[in-house]
């Protein structure tokens, strides 16, 4: 930490002792994007790009109870796809900081947070900065990066200080770009069925439990009672009026199991898996089990044995690959029949295989 940020620190803590508020401060998170479609593909990736890697860099968050608050919106965040989302966040091990997603909603386009006039403020601070556009000075803003630029450069503080305000309202901004190819196609997030008992619509409180494919639901979301405000839900003393705490099955339409998600860092798992690659030969049968695709299954035909990249590194939908990751060139199914390949499929292995960063089910076949 720096003289200049500790004085700042210090200021800050002043002012809040000064007007006797606790030692919190509001920082809002902006992301923008030039991407049409808001939806929970939208969402998950802010969450995973942008909020938590600032998080992990500027704050000592680790292992807490992430609290969100939003409205019910079906197409956003009120949706299958965001409920496997939530019960599946514990094992983003690589970038959740430890920490228990809880997410409530309010109904749709009502009891939104600070968030909303924000928000709203940023679209108001660039209309305005629009109008006064002139042929000697230009201001408009044609594209959603320059209106990032402006606002990342010119409004990241409030035009009150905080000590202005009392303490209270917007710390700091913090504005995040979310390149348009970014973020993935909400079709390449498997489909769920609705939460089995009927409570999808019904209930405004929806918890991660630490249970693969499964969702902790209630009624309605209680934080204000003394065991609420401490994280200490199923012992609230409103469950007569807010609900029991339920906990409910999130299932993919497909019949593709989250499961898998469980054992992939389970070392005995990946040395079967890669003793079993070894024995992929061309004209080998490889079915794979997508974890994380709207494709559960794709079956496949070996064109080669086992390589090792030497080429540059890149990604695409099956993860990632580096110099000295080891692959197969393969051949769908679909592509062998569009060509006059005969296939047959027969099953005799089946085992969880993690190669480097691709983490898949793996069949072998005759």
């Amino acid at each position: 930490m720096t003289l200049a940020t500790l004085l700042i620190s210090l200021e800050t803590l002043r002012v809040l002792a000064e007007n006797r508020l606790p030692p919190e401060i509001t920082i809002m998170h902006m992301g923008v994007t030039a991407n049409p479609h808001h939806d929970t593909a939208g969402i998950q990736h802010f969450f995973q790009h942008d909020l938590y890697p600032w998080l992990e860099r500027y704050t000592t968050l680790r292992g807490a109870q992430h609290l969100v608050r939003s409205d019910g919106c079906a197409g956003q965040m009120k949706s299958g796809r965001h409920f496997r989302f939530i019960a599946n966040f514990h094992t983003h091990t690589s970038w959740n900081l430890g920490n228990t997603l809880v997410w409530t909603h309010s109904e749709s386009c009502h009891g939104k947070d600070l968030s909303d006039p924000e928000c709203g403020r940023a679209k108001f601070i660039l209309r305005c900065h629009e109008m006064r556009h002139t042929d000697d000075t230009p201001t408009m803003l044609k594209t959603s990066r320059e209106q990032f630029d402006f606002l990342d450069k010119h409004h990241r503080l409030t035009t009150r200080s905080l000590r202005e305000k009392r303490g209270k309202g917007i710390y700091y901004r913090v504005y995040h770009w979310m390149p348009t190819k970014s973020i993935r196609p909400l079709a390449s997030l498997a489909e769920i069925n609705t939460l089995e008992g009927s409570v999808t619509m019904k209930s405004h409180f929806f918890m991660n439990c630490g249970q693969v494919g499964m969702i902790k639901v209630r009624e309605i979301a209680c934080l204000s009672c003394d065991e609420g405000r401490v994280f200490r839900y199923p012992r609230c003393a409103k469950t007569r009026f807010c609900g029991p705490l339920l906990c409910r099955e999130v299932r993919q339409k497909s019949g593709a199991r989250d499961s898998a998600i469980e054992t992939r860092h389970c070392s005995a798992i990946q040395q079967a898996g890669r003793e079993r690659a070894v024995q992929v030969l061309p004209g080998t049968m490889v079915g794979v089990e997508c974890i994380d695709e709207a494709e559960p299954y794709i079956v496949s035909l070996a064109l080669t044995v086992e390589k090792t990249w030497e080429g540059e590194s890149g990604s695409s939908w099956m993860g990632a690959i580096v110099a000295g990751h080891n692959y197969w060139l393969i051949l769908s199914v679909c592509d062998c029949m569009r060509l006059g390949v005969r296939v047959t499929c027969k099953y005799n292995c089946r085992l969880m295989y993690v190669h480097d960063q691709v983490t898949s089910t793996l069949w072998l076949g005759n």
